[in-house]
């Protein structure tokens, strides 16, 4: 089991099960953790959107959470509503860098939203 794929169960299963038996340690590596805000869809648009868009980028995983949240909309009103939150760990790429930019791209074209927020740190992810 390489890195990501350990991380990526760990990650999913977080909160809901007991964490898998650890493997021999292995030495960190830099990684991009990206967050990235989505407007509201309904629950079974939202699986069909990461089982054909996302999931097929990022095939080794991430994780989400539906969260509250608000913003200012371009009409200068604060707009409070429900959203979600995805997570993705990748390495460095540009061609990753490009898949998450799509990822976004086609979410605001499927769903017809103003924007999707993307979030990016360099992080450093161990076992």
């Amino acid at each position: 089991m390489n890195l990501r794929s350990f991380l990526v169960i760990v990650l999913l299963s977080w909160g809901t099960q007991a964490v898998p038996a650890r493997p021999a340690a292995v030495a960190p590596v830099n990684m991009i953790r990206t967050e990235l805000y989505f407007g509201p869809v309904p629950v079974g648009q939202w699986n069909q959107f990461l089982a054909q868009i996302v999931t097929p980028l990022f095939p080794d995983g991430l994780t989400w959470f539906d969260v509250q949240g608000q913003w200012k909309a371009p009409d200068g009103k604060i707009r409070k509503l429900s959203s979600r939150m995805l997570i993705i760990l990748y390495p460095d790429s540009p061609k990753n860098d490009r898949a998450i930019d799509q990822v976004r791209q086609q979410f605001k074209s499927r769903f017809h939203q103003l924007s999707v927020l993307r979030v990016s740190s360099r992080v450093t992810a161990g076992l």
